[in-house]
């Protein structure tokens, strides 16, 4: 995805807030690979909904959430950014498999 603090620049690349690109899931996920991929190759790595990592977030009450979701804006969506919340918010919150690659 382009990079800049326009939030426009994001629309057609996730669904977040303020991008102008939100009409058809307004305040709600959007269905997966609905977005272009990023230039990787990989679709849906920021927005749509927060990824609930494993590890725990300051006092040990609550996760640590990462990638923005449909209701933050562009500075959700920095790699940087991390949120923390209690187990029991699912409102915008998903996860993501991963399998660790073997390289050559």
């Amino acid at each position: 995805m382009p990079l800049g603090d326009d939030a426009s620049i994001a629309r057609g690349y996730a669904n977040l807030k303020f991008t102008g690109g939100r009409d058809q899931w307004d305040e709600t996920a959007s269905p997966v690979g609905s977005f272009r991929p990023n230039r990787y190759g990989l679709y849906d790595m920021v927005g749509n909904v927060h990824e609930w990592c494993q590890d725990w977030y300051g006092s040990e009450r609550y996760h640590v959430l990462r990638g923005g979701s449909w209701g933050d804006d562009t500075d959700g969506m920095r790699v940087a950014s991390r949120y923390g919340n209690r187990p029991e918010f699912t409102g915008s919150v998903g996860f993501r498999c991963v399998v660790k690659f073997e390289g050559e």
